[in-house]
């Protein structure tokens, strides 16, 4: 706050024919790099002749920039008048896929906004007060994003291209890279610029369409994100996040409506819990096996199956079977990337056995389980656990007992376990594993603690992989 009493600003204005795009750009070489999200926003809003309509689209950014929490709660104006007009009275409505509602929401009077003066900032007692929102019990809540926004404008730019057919003009030529690479931003959005077209021609001969068509989808398909992709959930400041689902709601009348947190709906009986805890699953399963941003491609597929013929899977009985969507897009990468490398039969990998190979079966033991009586495994979560570890080591320690020559890379004497315990993991036997890390073991992956129940001391344990009859390979 000290620092923003001594802050002083200038308004500059700049020669009438300016390229103030350029201009943008230069005046970002003395100082801090512009990021290539800014640079994109400006060259996107240089498409529009209509400077209202750039003030339309800067709105609809900024707010979707804005990975943290849910992008309703970014649309501040006086007694929530834009919010309302995009999301509905109970903010929880598509918002719409017009241009002309968008500029009748999003206009005059409507956007008076509620932001701070910095005369007030500077005001010692000054406080922001977090527009987050509650769960049930009126506990306070915050939300993190599984991924960052420059990341999100490439998932979105695949779903634009599916939704409009976007193709190379060049038709041996990919319009989009499968890799989703944040440093390639604006070359990816300038190749779908300049050598897209759609049905209706050329995208470069008309790129005001594409700017409004864009901001349309980047908003609709954060909607969607926010609303059915997992983030993680922080209740109270706890440091101990969890995976969530949750859609925003709305409590309270008129000035005094504040958002709420409940379940998003994939259901509409009484097994809506089970059906969301299911997604929730199926979901961290994907999230913890693809580390990287770069290859979230889960997401991608995802947000395009929800977004497909004006989100007509939202609107009827299809949501219902989203689980099944995101557990079709493990089977296949346990298929291609796994399956079909392993010749004869012999699932020998060893350390190069892809991760989604454990969490889909960890996944598959803990629906038999949910789905069953004892509901053994109730407690299991889906962790970063990144390091594939034999159980029955391949270099014993020296002296202590007999190496396992044939078969000791086969997937049923593998496991998956945090990285920070591997060292100390390797080369111990299964018996001294078993009682040398029980308390990592009773927590870990479903497949780790089944191999920990079946050790038996002085008994080497060469069952088959346990993949097999969990119907994977005729899933």
């Amino acid at each position: 706050m000290e620092k923003l009493a001594k802050i002083i600003v200038y308004r500059i204005e700049v020669p009438e024919n300016t390229d103030l795009n350029r201009y943008f750009e230069i005046m970002n070489t003395r100082g801090e790099q512009l990021e290539q999200h800014d640079i994109l926003k400006a060259t996107l809003m240089s498409y529009l002749s209509d400077d209202s309509e750039k003030g339309l689209f800067a709105k609809i950014w900024d707010a979707c920039s804005d990975m943290t929490g849910y992008v309703q709660m970014h649309f501040i104006s006086k007694n929530n008048a834009v919010r309302e007009a995009i999301f509905g009275s109970e903010w929880n409505s598509m918002p719409p896929n017009s241009w002309q509602e968008y500029k009748k929401a999003i206009s005059g009077t409507t956007q008076e906004t509620t932001g701070h003066k910095i005369c007030d900032l500077i005001e010692k007692n000054f406080k922001v007060e977090d527009d987050e929102g509650y769960v049930d019990g009126d506990v306070r809540v915050r939300f993190e994003s599984v991924i960052e926004f420059p990341y999100f404008l490439l998932h979105t730019l695949k779903v634009y291209v599916s939704l409009y057919g976007v193709t190379h003009e060049i038709a041996t030529s990919k319009i989009v890279d499968e890799l989703l690479d944040d440093k390639k931003l604006l070359d990816a959005f300038n190749r779908v610029v300049s050598c897209g077209i759609t049905d209706t021609g050329r995208i470069a001969d008309n790129k005001e369409d594409f700017a409004r068509g864009f901001i349309i989808c980047l908003l609709r398909t954060r909607y969607l994100f926010d609303k059915y992709i997992i983030k993680r959930e922080y209740a109270n400041d706890s440091a101990d996040g969890e995976w969530s689902l949750k859609s925003l709601y709305v409590s309270g009348q008129q000035s005094k409506k504040k958002a709420y947190y409940g379940n998003s709906e994939f259901t509409r009986s009484d097994e809506e819990e089970a059906s969301t805890k299911t997604n929730i699953m199926m979901q961290s399963a994907l999230r913890v096996s693809y580390t990287s941003p770069k290859v979230m491609h889960w997401i991608t597929k995802l947000l395009i199956w929800l977004s497909e013929a004006d989100c007509k899977n939202i609107k009827n009985d299809a949501i219902t079977k989203f689980d099944k969507v995101a557990e079709n897009i493990a089977i296949d990468a346990v298929r291609e990337n796994f399956f079909q490398v392993c010749s004869n039969g012999v699932y020998a990998m060893g350390v190069n056995t892809p991760h989604i190979v454990f969490n889909y079966l960890d996944y598959l033991l803990w629906n038999d389980d949910w789905n069953g009586k004892k509901k053994k495994y109730s407690d299991f979560v889906f962790e970063f656990r990144n390091s594939v570890e034999h159980w029955y080591p391949q270099n014993p320690s020296e002296g202590t007992f007999e190496q396992w020559k044939d078969g000791v890379d086969q997937f049923g004497n593998l496991c998956i376990i945090q990285r920070n315990v591997n060292s100390k993991f390797s080369n111990m036997s299964p018996e001294a594993k078993k009682s040398t890390f029980k308390d990592m073991i009773v927590k870990g992956s479903i497949k780790l603690r089944i191999m920990s129940e079946l050790t038996e001391k002085k008994r080497r344990q060469t069952s088959q992989p346990l993949l097999e009859g969990k119907g994977v390979q005729g899933a």
